[in-house]
């Protein structure tokens, strides 16, 4: 394989430093010799060589080549200075597989290099040279390890190296490098040509690739022309194209999307590498075209069996793969696919050419014919006819023909079906429309009618479950079940039934079974409830009045438990109540129809409105005004105790009579108390049940 590097010279200014004075931008060799005028100066932007081998001093003053061996052979080269008193040195490197990047790291390896040089007088040429008596492969430095030249260099065709001079003497006199005499040729004079020129699969974006680097900088959409079938599409834009070296470049084209086949793409003008060889003006390639596809769906009858056919094309003519929202399918031959069994909606298909990946994905909708059909429960009759009851959208409704059975209208979904030989049949109901149609059996089991007598007796008083079902049945003896066992008999009872529907299953016989719902009731609820106005009172108003508020009562009892005297005005009564604190409870019991009653029982409370005043102080100076301290009520207690105490605490007043008032004295009488506070505890009663104990304090001023 003919490798070949060619590096675009771009000028970097660094302390004087040549345009070629780094391996990145070395000048790619193109002829035999190269002359010099203005030696090197500077190391450039990079110091690629570090000290070490026959360059102790590492890279100075450099300028830099690069070339790739087009065939095998020995290789060799002259490097003459200008002036025989300039000392030049050289290194070899290849760097097929490390570039430049690996000159410094030790991957590129180093394969020659030469710094021989006098202490004074005449330099002379140095290179590669077996020739010119050169041995060895690493030369110098001075005159005292190896000659001048080096021995010829041994190259693979391929193979890809930089040679670095370096001006040791550091003069401007400047040097010839003459390759004239090497065996192995390293100038490239093979002309760049497309190694392959491909597509996006909208045949929209086309990618050049050229077998060697070559300067695209000055190239414009202008510069080129694509050509199929007689019709030119002219380049919209070009892409990758710079002032260095590349093999690659892309091309923009509109209207090319559906084409396939041949097309000629030519340049308008040359097109050449680094050493000038200009490629082939026109290159012809096969457009493969775009995918297309046919696609044909069948509907699905009642939301089942759709199907979808796609027939595929494009991309040369090669083969094909299929998935359907992303799950593959199997296709029928190289180019086609068929699926069923599929429901209605949407389907993604996405199409790929097998050698060339290029997917596209095409959507089809699989519509449905909505025809339903349901024919209804499955029946166990005990009767040699009934109508049946089957419903359908969406088409031509019709009973099939079945034996011994017989339609009162086959075309009606409600149809009479009658037979007179009893057994089991299956009717088929059928939809169609169009193509599709869509069916539905129902079972129907004929059993010769019974004759059933069915009695009822519902509750006598609400929720009082006393209801029953009688069944009888002149045929002979039955089973019957109301949500349990079944019992059996000519006769049959079921008691103790609660106001509900109830579900009554009869067996006439093993083949005939009928399902009842019969309903016991009961009458109105009988509620008593009754209003007393007020519910509280006090014992200076005990008159209640009393309303009946019963509901679905014919007749009303009222009950006391204290010998109240309840006196009846109209619809409303009259409630005498002691005139003493207390509950009372007072029941109104309510009748309604069948000695159906009901009761409620509610209390009445008297309470007590006995009060109490009492001073918080006194002035004790017999002036006729506030003198005494005296409590007051609303009515004489029934119970009574004040204790006054001084503040140690002493009893100085003690009285159960409550009109005795205090007269501000102590010990019964013979001292008048100083001004102050005192406190007092009062234990008092009226009517009510309990006592009550009150404490507070009492001012005395004079």
């Amino acid at each position: 394989m003919r490798i070949f590097i060619c590096l675009l010279i771009v000028i970097v200014p660094f302390w004087g430093a040549a345009q070629n004075s780094d391996c990145t931008t070395a000048l790619s060799v193109c002829n035999d010799v190269y002359e010099v005028v203005n030696a090197p100066a500077g190391t450039g932007n990079v110091f690629e060589l570090a000290p070490g081998s026959c360059q102790t001093s590492g890279e100075f003053n450099s300028a830099w080549y690069v070339f790739t061996a087009q065939d095998s052979g020995p290789f060799s080269f002259t490097l003459i200075p200008n002036s025989l008193n300039d000392d030049y040195d050289w290194s070899l490197f290849n760097i097929t597989d490390n570039g430049c990047n690996g000159i410094n790291s030790g991957l590129s390896t180093e394969v020659s290099c030469n710094s021989y040089g006098e202490v004074a007088g005449i330099q002379g040429a140095t290179g590669i040279s077996s020739a010119s008596g050169g041995t060895g492969n690493s030369n110098g430095p001075g005159n005292l390890l190896g000659p001048i030249f080096n021995a010829d260099l041994p190259m693979i065709a391929g193979e890809v190296y930089a040679l670095v001079v370096m001006n040791f003497s550091a003069t401007l006199n400047g040097y010839t490098l003459d390759f004239s005499e090497s065996n192995a040729s390293i100038f490239d004079n093979q002309p760049p040509v497309i190694v392959s020129l491909t597509s996006n699969c909208n045949q929209s974006q086309f990618s050049v690739t050229l077998s060697e680097g070559c300067l695209t900088g000055n190239m414009t959409a202008a510069n080129m022309t694509l050509t199929h079938d007689g019709t030119v599409y002219p380049i919209a834009t070009m892409t990758g194209v710079s002032g260095l070296m590349t093999d690659q470049f892309g091309m923009n084209v509109n209207g090319m999307g559906s084409l396939s086949g041949p097309v000629t793409l030519t340049f308008n003008n040359a097109l050449t590498d680094v050493c000038g060889n200009p490629i082939e003006l026109e290159y012809v390639f096969d457009l493969p075209g775009a995918i297309t596809v046919e696609i044909t769906t069948i509907p699905s009858c009642a939301g089942e069996d759709g199907g979808l056919e796609v027939i595929a094309a494009g991309l040369g003519g090669e083969c094909y793969t299929f998935s359907v929202n992303g799950n593959g399918v199997a296709s029928s031959g190289c180019d086609m696919m068929e699926l069923d069994g599929l429901t209605p909606g949407n389907y993604s298909i996405t199409v790929n050419g097998v050698t060339t990946p290029c997917p596209v994905t095409f959507t089809a909708s699989i519509e449905d014919i909505p025809v339903t059909v349901d024919a209804g429960e499955d029946m166990v009759l005990c009767d040699l006819s009934s109508p049946l009851g089957a419903s359908f959208a969406g088409g031509a409704f019709e009973w099939l023909a079945i034996s011994n059975v017989t339609f009162s209208d086959t075309d009606n979904p409600a149809s009479i079906v009658s037979t007179l030989i009893p057994g089991e049949y299956t009717m088929q109901a059928s939809v169609t429309s169009g193509t599709c149609q869509v069916m539905d059996g129902v079972l129907v089991t004929f059993n010769f009618p019974p004759e059933l007598t069915l009695n009822v007796t519902h509750e006598s008083c609400f929720a009082a479950c006393d209801g029953s079902i009688e069944l009888s049945n002149a045929q002979g003896s039955i089973s019957a079940s109301v949500g349990g066992a079944f019992i059996s008999g000519e006769q049959i009872e079921f008691s103790n039934l609660c106001d509900s529907t109830y579900a009554l299953v009869v067996v006439f016989s093993p083949e005939c079974t009928a399902d009842y719902e019969v309903e016991v009731e009961s009458p109105l609820q009988v509620v008593a409830e009754f209003e007393a106005d007020p519910w509280v009172t006090t014992v200076n108003q005990t008159d209640i009045l009393l309303t009946n508020n019963s509901l679905n009562a014919d007749s009303v009892l009222w009950i006391t438990f204290h010998d109240l005297s309840i006196v009846n005005t109209s619809d409303e009564w009259v409630l005498s109540l002691p005139d003493l604190p207390g509950i009372y409870a007072i029941q109104l019991i309510a009748f309604g129809a069948n000695g159906c009653m009901d009761s409620f029982l509610a209390n009445v409370i008297v309470e007590d409105d006995f009060q109490v005043y009492i001073p918080s102080a006194i002035t004790a100076d017999f002036d006729g005004i506030n003198d005494v301290f005296l409590p007051r009520f609303s009515y004489v207690p029934e119970q009574y105790e004040l204790l006054i105490f001084n503040r140690w605490g002493d009893v100085i007043f003690e009285s159960t009579d409550p009109f005795q008032a205090w007269m501000a004295n102590s010990n019964d009488g013979e001292h008048f108390v100083r001004d102050g506070v005192y406190l007092w505890l009062l234990t008092v009663k009226g009517k009510e049940i309990d006592e009550r104990i009150l404490s507070g304090h009492l001012t005395v001023l004079r």
